[in-house]
């Protein structure tokens, strides 16, 4: 599998094409949010190549972003890796995701499917900036 070395679709091609590996690791956040790890998904559904789908260390806004991709995945045949909420003091969103006998359940609200908490970001925040338009 191949996982750091995946970031951009041109990365996809070359190793599909380069035969390096035989399992996509995708994560949304490195390849620059879900359009574009949905394009490196839909790469390697041409090319018969399932995918993984990765997180960093995430709150739960990513998880579900990154949940969603998952949904959104044909090629997805393999456990995801998309726990790092349960491991943080505090999550930012009100409703953290539900998991269910190792199974995360995708939300179906609008949007990401989930609800900022925030007065945890604020607990958290260092610094507030306004942009004004």
């Amino acid at each position: 599998m191949v996982d750091e070395s995946l970031v951009t679709i041109r990365d996809a091609a070359t190793i599909f094409r380069q035969k390096i590996a035989d399992v996509l690791n995708v994560k949304q956040q490195k390849a620059g949010g879900l359009y574009r790890a949905l394009q490196i998904a839909g790469l390697a559904e041409c090319a018969n190549l399932p995918v993984v789908i990765g997180a960093l260390h995430d709150t739960g806004i990513s998880q579900s972003a990154s949940v969603h991709l998952a949904a959104a995945c044909p090629t997805l045949r393999y456990p995801c890796d998309l726990r790092t909420p349960l491991s943080q003091a505090e999550s930012v969103i009100r409703d953290p995701l539900v998991i269910e006998e190792g199974e995360i359940i995708c939300p179906e609200k609008p949007g990401l499917g989930v609800e900022v908490d925030e007065a945890v970001l604020d607990k958290y925040t260092l610094q507030k900036v306004v942009v004004k338009g």
